[in-house]
């Protein structure tokens, strides 16, 4: 991750415009991850558990979560 903000400095970047990159690049990563839980879990549907069983359906959820 730094060496991908490394890139984007100039030589005379500024501490404000460092935290910007920073936040910037925690946010894409936050995204990212937030998009692959999301399809993680919709990818879940508890007719696919043997029995139907909501307890185990729950562990999983958890798991993912």
């Amino acid at each position: 991750m730094y060496k991908t903000i490394e890139k984007g400095l100039k030589a005379a970047t500024t501490g404000p415009e460092v935290l910007a990159l920073l936040i910037q690049k925690s946010q894409r990563v936050s995204e990212a991850a937030v998009r692959k839980l999301m399809n993680e879990l919709a990818a879940l549907k508890l007719n696919k558990e043997p029995g139907e069983n909501v307890d185990t359906f729950g562990d999983k959820c958890l798991e993912v979560a």
